[in-house]
């Protein structure tokens, strides 16, 4: 089946955009210690009477507190954060070991992260360590509906509603998406046959996905999903996507993650890279951040403790298997590819408890039909349109 390049574009976009991040990057989130910017990796010579007192002297800063945004989160606050001076060898801030009596310029992703889970019970902070990327627990509920679009290259078009139900808990993830399809002079593509091509599909996704640490700034991850699409029974609906790959807390503020996909089954064999990189992933009020890359991106502006406008997209391939009797295409399938963009805002009414509204727009849509039996392919490929999505999420 032929295959357009919108997918190479995205990618190609999101590239430039990894080059141009580290410009700004820096600027944006370091601020500069008494006595200059560092400079070949050494701090420049600092007046010993602007030395900051040490503690327990008159004027120290207080022990506790948060500090700047670490690899692990925290909250930013006008100074960055101080620490005690570690034992050499240990988690020595980058540059060299630390000096008896002297504190670090970068505050390590140990020290933030013992702060951070202090007071939380021991096999709660155990399993942040070993999988600190993992999703919390949570369930989610979302409509969206695409209004009529005609078809490129044949007579016809269609609209289309769906429902998901999404649930994450550890390492596990499931999602249920129903779809039910409004279809337009569908005779016309289908050789004179009087009936739609289909009403109702159905789609069910197991996943797994487990991230482990190297060390704090590098780790790995694995992961995969079963798939089963279909219009009325399970037959011949099994696929599978696989993935796997390294992060990075590149920075601060920032994590990277890099891999491979593999999606198989009887109908596509693709492989596609992974490539996201979150950006100030704890943003608090009037600031910025975003999750940038292949095959979801977004940025979001944090308007307050609750409220936040995003925008961004994603590109999704789906496949269902029809049924035995389907008239138009008996035992054949259903492929789409599509990428999908959304303009959104999100309010949080208590603890956990958000809801979502937004505006959609489909772009790129690939989608055919394959009769089995003659063997025989409709190329849809429905023009630009435009739908609305609502949903509500509970995490606990």
């Amino acid at each position: 089946m032929p295959r357009r390049t919108g997918k190479r574009v995205w990618i190609a976009c999101v590239a430039a955009l990894f080059l141009c991040l580290p410009l700004f990057t820096d600027a944006a989130f370091s601020q500069e210690e008494p006595g200059g910017p560092v400079q070949g990796g050494e701090p420049r010579a600092e007046d010993p009477a602007a030395a900051p007192p040490a503690q327990g002297e008159a004027g120290a800063p207080p022990e506790g507190g948060q500090g700047e945004p670490g690899q692990f989160g925290g909250t930013q606050q006008a100074e960055p954060m101080r620490i005690p001076a570690m034992q050499p060898g240990v988690d020595a801030a980058p540059g060299g070991l630390v000096e008896p009596g002297k504190e670090p310029d970068v505050v390590p992703p140990s020290v933030i992260f013992e702060r951070e889970t202090a007071g939380e019970p021991k096999a709660q902070v155990e399993e942040k360590q070993q999988n600190p990327m993992a999703v919390p627990a949570s369930v989610a509920m979302t409509m969206d509906y695409a209004a009529s679009s005609d078809f490129e290259d044949l007579p016809g078009g269609y609209s289309h509603t769906r429902a998901n139900l999404l649930s994450n808990y550890k390492y596990f993830s499931f999602d249920y998406e129903f779809r039910a399809y409004s279809w337009s002079d569908s005779n016309k593509f289908t050789g004179g046959k009087k009936d739609e091509p289909f009403e109702m599909l159905h789609h069910t996704r197991f996943g797994l996905d487990y991230y482990k640490n190297f060390d704090s700034v590098w780790g790995w991850f694995a992961g995969g999903d079963a798939n089963f699409g279909f219009e009325d029974k399970f037959e011949r609906a099994f696929g599978y996507t696989a993935r796997a790959g390294l992060y990075n807390h590149w920075t601060r503020a920032f994590t990277m993650r890099m891999g491979i996909s593999t999606t198989q089954n009887e109908v596509q064999s693709l492989n596609l890279p992974v490539i996201i990189m979150d950006w100030n992933a704890e943003a608090q009020k009037r600031t910025f951040s975003g999750t940038f890359g292949f095959p979801v991106t977004e940025f979001r502006w944090h308007l307050n403790d609750t409220s936040v406008l995003s925008i961004g997209g994603k590109y999704e391939n789906r496949c269902w298997y029809l049924s035995n009797t389907n008239t138009v295409a008996p035992k054949g399938y259903f492929s789409t590819e599509d990428i999908i963009a959304r303009l959104g805002y999100t309010q949080e009414f208590f603890e956990g408890f958000t809801a979502t509204v937004g505006i959609t727009g489909y772009f790129k849509r690939e989608e055919s039909i394959c009769d089995s039996v003659t063997q025989k392919l409709y190329i849809l490929n429905p023009g630009m349109g435009v739908g609305a999505q609502a949903g509500v999420e509970w995490r606990f």
